[in-house]
């Protein structure tokens, strides 16, 4: 799990059932994941953030990961460390789901094929075995 995660996992993360857009379901608690993430305590990178992206969920937490990925905050680029910021922020079946995918990949094991499909149709956001790049 200190495997570094690519924007690519972040806006198609395969799952059971289809792809998980992590930035969706983070949705608005955008908030405390990049407080946590980019390690901004008064919020003033984020309420830049969403100036920048007008207000739109999706783009904010795009930025929020695209910051944290380039190094902006001190926390380390690695899926623990996303982990940590979600369960900062109450996201903890989402977390859950994400380590037990992350965990279930043997170290011979390729990579899973993503499904075709763009957003998971269930609220439960169980995560299939797959390896990090």
């Amino acid at each position: 799990m200190g495997d570094k995660p690519s924007m690519l996992e972040f806006r198609s993360f395969p799952a059971e059932s289809g792809n998980m857009d992590l930035a969706l379901l983070i949705s608005t608690e955008y908030k405390e994941v990049g407080r946590c993430l980019l390690e901004d305590e008064s919020g003033a990178r984020i309420s830049a953030i969403e100036s920048n992206q007008n207000g739109n969920i999706k783009n904010i937490n795009d930025e929020i990961f695209q910051e944290w990925k380039k190094g902006s905050g001190k926390m380390p680029v690695t899926w623990e460390t996303v982990l940590v910021c979600l369960r900062q922020a109450g996201l903890v079946e989402l977390a859950n789901d994400i380590k037990e995918g992350l965990e279930g990949v043997a170290d011979n094991e390729e990579p899973a094929t993503p499904p075709t499909k763009a957003k998971p149709t269930t609220s439960k956001h169980s995560v299939r075995s797959r390896a990090v790049n």
